[in-house]
């Protein structure tokens, strides 16, 4: 092995390691992105099932 074969092995591991760092950082960035748009939304009303019982009449046929 000559030391420009080592170093270019080197070389790629390096750039292989800083591709998966960020690329891993990216997706973190993305979830804290997501995490915050979920919880910007309005909860979901609660309905209660026997207020809305019998009052309307799927007519779809």
């Amino acid at each position: 092995m000559d030391a420009n074969s080592i170093a270019t092995g080197g070389l790629s591991e390096v750039q292989s390691q800083a591709s998966i760092i960020t690329f891993r950082k990216a997706l973190d960035l993305e979830q804290a992105k997501a995490q915050q748009l979920l919880e910007a939304l309005p909860p979901v009303p609660r309905a209660n099932p026997t207020e809305s019982l019998g009052r309307t009449i799927d007519d779809f046929a």
